[in-house]
């Protein structure tokens, strides 16, 4: 039997024809309707929450009785049924990450070691009610992530958001935006004592005598600074 599935939702319809079985087969395919066209829309890059309203219905012939015979005088449509289905769009991921300015080709490794929160569940927090944060990074890459979830207690609309953002430099090695490992220090002299520049060239910090000259000796024998260091602030 062939039935007709009106959909529409918050911006424009849409009609289809199905063939079904009966009227419960009917109702299944109308909402796996709903999805597949919800899913073709241009919802842009975030994803989004989408609620289409749909109703089936069938054409049935209208019969008129008399006394002695029946006649077929037209059709009417018969509303099987009608209901609403909440399609959840996915954000495009590649196309963020893109637009962050990160490398979408990398394997990402990802991780929320040092990005807060408490030491059993780091980088989590609740925003109340059943929405939580999550935030991690790339080891590889230095990618940020910011998963946005709403959990049940969402309102209409409301729906799952993720959020990237690349540092402007990253060391794998050490996992800081900033590299802090020994080997890319080299030891200076200053005006005012000696201090600690950077690959990058900034004289970041400064020691004093004598931890400049142990420093010193381990620069001249091609030893690596060791961390345990402590550097003050210029």
């Amino acid at each position: 039997m062939q039935y007709t599935v009106e959909m529409r939702d918050d911006q424009c319809s849409h009609t289809v024809e199905i063939e079904a079985d009966s009227h419960s087969h009917a109702d299944t395919l109308a909402r796996e309707a709903c999805q597949e066209w919800a899913e073709e829309g241009d919802w842009g890059d975030d994803g989004a929450e989408v609620i289409v309203c749909y109703t089936v219905s069938v054409e049935m012939p209208e019969i008129a009785e008399d006394d002695d015979e029946q006649e077929d005088i037209g059709a009417a449509d018969l509303v099987t049924s009608e209901g609403t289905v909440c399609v959840e769009i996915k954000p495009d991921h590649d196309a963020l990450i893109k637009a962050a300015g990160g490398d979408h080709d990398c394997d990402h490794d990802w991780t929320s070691e040092g990005e807060g929160g408490c030491t059993e569940n780091p980088g989590v927090w609740s925003t109340g009610g059943t929405s939580l944060v999550f935030h991690t990074h790339c080891r590889t890459c230095g990618l940020k992530r910011v998963e946005r979830s709403t959990g049940s207690q969402r309102n209409p609309g409301e729906h799952d958001t993720v959020e990237y953002t690349q540092p402007d430099s990253w060391c794998a090695e050490c996992q800081h935006e900033e590299c802090e490992c020994p080997s890319n220090y080299t030891l200076v002299s200053t005006e005012g004592g000696y201090a600690v520049r950077r690959e990058n060239g900034d004289l970041a910090e400064f020691v004093d005598s004598d931890e400049a000259d142990e420093a010193k000796k381990l620069l001249d024998s091609g030893s690596k600074i060791e961390d345990d260091y402590e550097w003050t602030e210029e």
